[in-house]
């Protein structure tokens, strides 16, 4: 309570004296109300401090929206970890793992996405973390293109490599993911996640403080 009391205080003394307004008592009620819930998480806590210490700068507050509680409420640490990486970047990589057959396709994983975990150890957290923020409408999943990065952590992750010996064994040809008798293989469907309008106004008023 004190971090976050101290953090709170800190922000608001940070708003420059001329740029300081009367907050708006529908926004920063529910904003105080809600975040005592929150103050042992440090990433949500100072989601809160941050919408409440923009919601009295006349710079910021174009940027927060009411709907910015209930959207903290839903987030996990996680979440907000994963929404700070968009902070730098519009747009991120993601993957469908699927193993295709000649009769068709086969769905392994969905959404996988690197977040801040580049060795790909905690899939399913970061699938459900990312469908979150799809789910907040805070960003875009997109399959139908993708970006022009290296997508070859996906491919060389531990879960995919799982896979591989999983469908395959040792008859498997590790250099196009296939097995030499049959004509299955392994295939990841590239796509992109781009943060959207929301998320990023959220971003401004919410995250790019994070600390």
């Amino acid at each position: 309570m004190n971090e976050y009391k101290d953090s709170l205080i800190d922000k608001i003394e940070n708003v420059p004296t001329e740029k300081l307004i009367e907050p708006k008592i529908s926004l920063i009620g529910p904003a105080l109300e809600a975040s005592k819930y929150y103050i042992e998480e440090k990433e949500l806590r100072e989601m809160f401090a941050n919408l409440v210490a923009n919601s009295i700068n006349s710079e910021k507050t174009n940027f927060v929206h009411h709907a910015f509680v209930e959207i903290i409420k839903q987030l996990s640490p996680l979440d907000a970890n994963n929404l700070e990486l968009f902070d730098g970047f519009s747009t991120l990589p993601i993957v469908q793992i699927q193993y295709v057959t000649p009769g068709g396709s086969l769905m392994l994983n969905d959404n996988v996405f690197l977040g801040s975990d580049t060795t790909l150890t905690n899939v399913d957290e970061n699938s459900t973390s990312i469908t979150n923020l799809s789910r907040l409408g805070l960003v875009n999943i997109d399959y139908s293109n993708h970006v022009n990065l290296d997508y070859s952590l996906f491919t060389n992750s531990k879960i995919f490599q799982d896979y591989k010996e999983r469908f395959f064994s040792t008859s498997l040809s590790h250099e196009h993911n296939q097995s030499p008798v049959h004509d299955d293989y392994l295939d990841i469907r590239k796509g992109k996640v781009r943060i959207s309008p929301l998320g990023s106004s959220f971003i401004k008023a919410c995250v790019s403080q994070l600390n």
